[in-house]
Formats: C-alpha cells, sequence, structure tokens
C-alpha cells in the first residue's frame, strides 16, 4: 500500500506521507523502495525522499549504487548533500562519493565572472517574478509571495543588484551565522540536515532541505554541528540560465 502512495498520479500529500512513514523503518529495503520509485517523483519529492535516505547511515550505500548505476543521475545531488557526503565520518563514503562526484561545480568565481552578462541584459520582470515564485519563495518572502526564512531579499537589493547577483551564485561567499546550515544526529542514529530555525532550553528545530521542520528534544540529540556552508545552496545556475537570471534581477529591482 505504502509504495502504491508513491506513484506520480496519487496526490503531493500522499505521496509525502508514504515517504515519511517508510522513514521511520530502519529495514535496509526502504532505501531501494524509494530509489526505484525516485524516476518518476517531482523535485519536490525528491528531496524529500533524499531527506529520508541521508538519515539513515546504512542507507546512503544503497543511494550511492543507484548514482554509481545512473538511477540517479550525478545532479540530482544537490551541492550541500554533496558536502555532506565529501566531508562524511566514513572513510569508505567519503572515497567513493570523491570519486562519483569527482569535477562538482565549477569554480564560484568563475559562474559569477559567466553570469555578469545578466546584469547588462534587458530582463522581463513578469518572467522574472514566475522564476522568484519556482526558485526563490520557498526560502524568501517578496511582494506578499514566498516565506521569509532566509536573508531579506529588499535589504541585499539595496546593496545593488550586483550584490544580488554574488549572493545568488555564491552564497559561501559571505553567510550570517543564522542562515548557516547544520548537521544534527539523533540517538538513535538520524542525520538531520538543514538551517535552525527555531531553538528553546528543550530542543531545536531544523528547517530541512525539502522546506519541511522538524522539532528534536534535547536528550535525543547526539550532535549538532554547523557545515560551515550556507542554507541556501550553490549550483542555482544549473536551473536559471543568463536570460533567466536577467529576468530574476528585473523583477527584484522593480519589485517594492
Amino acid at each position: 500500500m505504502l509504495v502504491e502512495s508513491l506513484a506520480s498520479r496519487q496526490p503531493l500529500e500522499l505521496q509525502t506521507a508514504a515517504i515519511g512513514t517508510l522513514a521511520s523503518f530502519e529495514d535496509e529495503r526502504v532505501a531501494a523502495i524509494l530509489l526505484e520509485s525516485w524516476p518518476g517523483m517531482s523535485p519536490q519529492l525528491r528531496a524529500t525522499a533524499a531527506e529520508a535516505i541521508f538519515s539513515r547511515p546504512r542507507w546512503i550505500g544503497t543511494f550511492l549504487d543507484a548514482v554509481e548505476k545512473g538511477s540517479v543521475g550525478r545532479a540530482d545531488v544537490d551541492p550541500a548533500r554533496l558536502d555532506l557526503l565529501k566531508a562524511y565520518p566514513d572513510a569508505a563514503v567519503r572515497a567513493r562519493a570523491t570519486k562519483l562526484f569527482a569535477g562538482g561545480l565549477g569554480p564560484r568565481q568563475d559562474v559569477v565572472a559567466e553570469y555578469q552578462q545578466a546584469l547588462r541584459l534587458q530582463g522581463d520582470s513578469d518572467r522574472g517574478k514566475a522564476v522568484f515564485k519556482t526558485h526563490c519563495s520557498s526560502c524568501h518572502r517578496l511582494e506578499g509571495v514566498g516565506q521569509q526564512v532566509g536573508a531579506d531579499i529588499a535589504a541585499i537589493r539595496d546593496r545593488g543588484l550586483d550584490s544580488v547577483l554574488l549572493n545568488i551564485l555564491d552564497p559561501n561567499r559571505e553567510v550570517k551565522p543564522q542562515f548557516l546550515n547544520y548537521v544534527l544526529v539523533t540517538t538513535s542514529g538520524q542525520v538531520l540536515t538543514g538551517m535552525i530555525t527555531a531553538e528553546t532550553a528543550n530542543g531545536v528545530t531544523i528547517r530541512k532541505p525539502d522546506g519541511g521542520e522538524e522539532t528534536v528534544l534535547r536528550p535525543q540529540i547526539e550532535e549538532l554541528r554547523s557545515t560551515g556552508q550556507s542554507y541556501m545552496p550553490e549550483g542555482l545556475e544549473k536551473a536559471i540560465d543568463v536570460m533567466a537570471m536577467a529576468d530574476l534581477m528585473a523583477y527584484l529591482n522593480a519589485a517594492r
């Protein structure tokens, strides 16, 4: 029944709930089930499935097997998770990930230089608003659209569009402490990654890459550490080409 719920024809809420239920089991077959359904998953569901798989250290080998076989594309692994794999406590996982993802993203300075032309092109603010909704609104809010989780875009915009472009393409150049990515390991061995959105005497709330949040009580926390990297991922140039970036800049410049 749970496997059938992962079918793309099912409502997103049901698919998400099915992944969450499967993730509660420690059986190694869960990773195989999720990866078998991977090709038919939307980007949002893939993020949720990846969060589930990466929460169990024993499942990471199965994930890397899928990458090696090509059933999971190398580009499907977001840079934050790639950094996590390359710095993983298990030396065998680190070595395998480094080999599988050799090269990774190009140097940030090259990407920033290539996209400078976006500041000179005549962008379309209406198209740019659509780009914002698709790629930015899960963490940023502008003109009543989106969620204010990340940095205030309006404040960055006041420093100039060149500063906005730099923050989009090289988010780790200048990161405020509240926007750092953290790794939380529970006493049961579950691994959560994301930004801390709330911290009390009793627990810590982590906002995960798929947009969901999870609160862990302090007695259940085995380890909590910063990755030193921004919650905002590198690599948005893979989804936003130069013309789309020009459109986004036009919208950000026009928005009030």
